[in-house]
C-alpha cells in the first residue's frame, strides 16, 4: 500500500496513531494480521497475494515498523481489525509517502473473493 501526504513536509515525522482494516467477509478465529511499515519504496522485495511473505534483505533498511492488528470487532459477516494507540514516530526519507504491507498469519484461511475485500485506514498525527 503506498501512503501519499501521511507526512505534512518532505523528511517531517509522523506518528502513526491507529490502523484500522475492515473486511466484507468473516475473518476467522485464529487469523491474525501484521502491518509492516516501510519509509521508502520495498522495490527489491516482492509481495504476492497468497504467497509466503520473504522481505529482501535489501529493504530492511527501510522497515521502520510492524503492527499487529490484534483487537476483533465482528460486525456480522464483516469483520474489522484495529491496532489502538500505536504511537510509532515515522519520518518518509525524501517524501511525504510511506508505505506498508498487510501479512495474513495463522492456521485459518481468510477466504477473499477479491482483493477490494478488504480495506486500511491510517490514522496519523502529522507534526
Amino acid at each position: 500500500m503506498t501512503l501519499t501526504s501521511a507526512a505534512r513536509v518532505a523528511g517531517h515525522g509522523v506518528t502513526l496513531n491507529t490502523i484500522l482494516m475492515t473486511c466484507e467477509v468473516d475473518i476467522p478465529t485464529g487469523v491474525s494480521v501484521d502491518v509492516l511499515l516501510f519509509d521508502t519504496s520495498p522495490t527489491n522485495s516482492t509481495f504476492t497475494d497468497n504467497a509466503t511473505l520473504a522481505v529482501n534483505v535489501a529493504d530492511i533498511p527501510f522497515l521502520v515498523g510492524c503492527v499487529s492488528l490484534s483487537e476483533r470487532f465482528d460486525l456480522g459477516t464483516p469483520a474489522a481489525l484495529i491496532a489502538r494507540n500505536v504511537g510509532i514516530q515515522l519520518a518518509p526519507t525524501a517524501s511525504t509517502t510511506l508505505y506498508a504491507v498487510a501479512v495474513v498469519r495463522g492456521a485459518a484461511t481468510l477466504n477473499l473473493a477479491a482483493t477490494t475485500d478488504v480495506r486500511f485506514a491510517f490514522g496519523f498525527l502529522q507534526d
